[in-house]
């Protein structure tokens, strides 16, 4: 793919970002290649060309946008220069607790009661990740003599790791604000006599649910893995913005693969 082919109308008016498909064995040429943008250090570009195939962080304008990508393509690498507006906002997201599945939509209500219909052939990307959940951590007591816990603070226990919990997006073609779902805040009533008790048992049979419905959605690697219960962890990941990324990048691989099928 060129630097130039997601040239918008106006470019001079866009913020553009870079998107890096593919990359080599040895990182130098490409770090140095990233180290060419404004404000630019090296440890900032060995970092993020470590985050790499990804979109690069900070949104550039057209001109240095689309030397970038060309200049990495002269690495021999894939690489584009894409129009911000593009690529999907997963800050802004509808975080869904309640859902009804009909045979032409998705209906999902989020927190504040707000119901947005989503029909099947508008759902362009399913994406799973496991991840620490949003709850905070907490404390168990040190197991301690009785005689000696009155000389012990209340926060000098064994500290509970974060819960991780599965979530997915579900980011819609139509322009419309994609959807957030977390697998223990979800409300599980429309699975009927299929419901359990396990949060994470619901969230399953929803993700299936919706893969089987939303036949035209590019279903990520993590959700494919999350669903056949992968022994590698490629479901997991460290953080929300890394999965927020992950799906960012996902979702211009799905555009990438329905232009050059």
């Amino acid at each position: 793919m060129s630097g130039n082919s997601a040239r918008s109308a106006d470019p001079e008016s866009a913020e553009y970002r870079i998107a890096v498909f593919s990359v080599q064995e040895d990182p130098e040429p490409l770090q140095l290649a990233i180290m060419a943008l404004p404000q630019m250090d090296r440890a900032t570009a060995n970092l993020q060309s470590h985050q790499l195939p990804g979109i690069l962080t900070s949104s550039y304008d057209w001109e240095t946008a689309v030397n970038l990508a060309d200049a990495i393509q002269r690495l021999g690498l894939e690489a584009s220069a894409v129009p911000v507006c593009e690529i999907p906002d997963l800050v802004h997201v509808h975080q869904t607790h309640h859902v009804q599945l009909t045979d032409g939509s998705l209906e999902a209500m989020d927190t504040s009661e707000h119901l947005q219909s989503c029909p099947w052939g508008e759902i362009s990307v399913i994406s799973v990740g496991i991840l620490p959940s949003s709850a905070p951590s907490g404390f168990h007591s040190a197991k301690e003599p009785s005689s000696l816990i009155s000389h012990r603070t209340w926060n000098e226990g064994v500290r509970v790791a974060a819960k991780h919990r599965p979530e997915a997006y579900v980011i819609l073609s139509d322009g419309q604000p994609g959807l957030l779902l977390a697998s223990d805040e979800m409300n599980y009533e429309y699975l009927g006599d299929r419901m359990s008790t396990s949060s994470g048992s619901n969230f399953k049979l929803l993700i299936q649910d919706l893969v089987s419905r939303a036949t035209g959605a590019w279903v990520t690697p993590s959700t494919l893995a999350f669903l056949e219960h992968s022994p590698v962890p490629r479901s997991e990941f460290r953080s929300h913005e890394e999965f927020r990324r992950y799906t960012e990048f996902q979702t211009l691989l799905s555009r990438r693969q329905s232009e050059h099928p």
